[in-house]
Formats: structure tokens, sequence, C-alpha cells
């Protein structure tokens, strides 16, 4: 570790088959897992206290998962609004097509009325 640095990058690792032990390191020789997967590469306070370097690490931690906690969240709502659009949408496009039906119809009787009035003008 550098001495003027302030904070320190750890890799988190998970082993894959257990789902649940996690290593957590920033000593080069000990940063790859197990299986071989990175699930974090995060930057905290440097620390020469191991336990004070496990609770930073869950401190960024907690942080990462609120934040991602909340785009889910925003998500959500964007998909519920997007559905709530969609559904609306489809609501008037049914409706627009019900008038433009409506307009034909209309159209039809008010021609057959002109041909009528048209019969009767020249009778009278």
């Amino acid at each position: 570790m550098d001495n003027s640095q302030t904070t320190i990058d750890l890799i988190i690792g998970i082993d894959i088959l257990k789902q649940t032990e996690f290593k957590i390191s920033a000593n080069a020789k000990e940063l790859i897992p197990k299986k071989y997967h990175f699930i974090n590469l995060i930057n905290v306070c440097k620390t020469y206290n191991q336990s004070e370097l496990k609770d930073n690490v869950l401190e960024v931690l907690q942080l990462k998962l609120k934040n991602a906690e909340d785009k889910c969240k925003n998500l959500e709502r964007h998909v519920r609004n997007t559905s709530t659009l969609s559904l609306e949408k489809t609501e008037l496009v049914e409706k627009l097509h019900k008038l433009k039906e409506s307009d034909l119809e209309k159209a039809g009787k008010l021609a057959k009325l002109e041909e009528k009035y048209e019969i009767l003008q020249e009778k009278f």
C-alpha cells in the first residue's frame, strides 16, 4: 500500500457454487477468489486494521446496494407508467377506429340523403 493514498481498490469475489463465501483482500496475492469470479471492484478508505477494512467495505457495498435498489424502483415505476400509457394508447386507438367507422357510416347516410334530396328536388 502506498502511504500517500487515502483509499485503496479492493476486489470482492464470490464462490459461484456456494454463493455464500466472499473474500476481501487488499493484498495482491489474495485477489483471486476460489472460482475466479469477481463480483465487484470497489474503492474504500485505507486502513491498517482488517476489521475496519471489512466495515469500510460493508459500508460501500450497502451504499451500492441502496443505489441499485433505487434504480430498480425507478425502473419499476417507469415500467408501470409505460404499461399504463400503452393501455391508454390502445384505448385511444380503439376509440379512433370506432369514430372512423362511425364517420364512414354517417358519410354513407349523408350521401343517401343527398340522393333522396336531389330526387325530391327533381320531382318538384
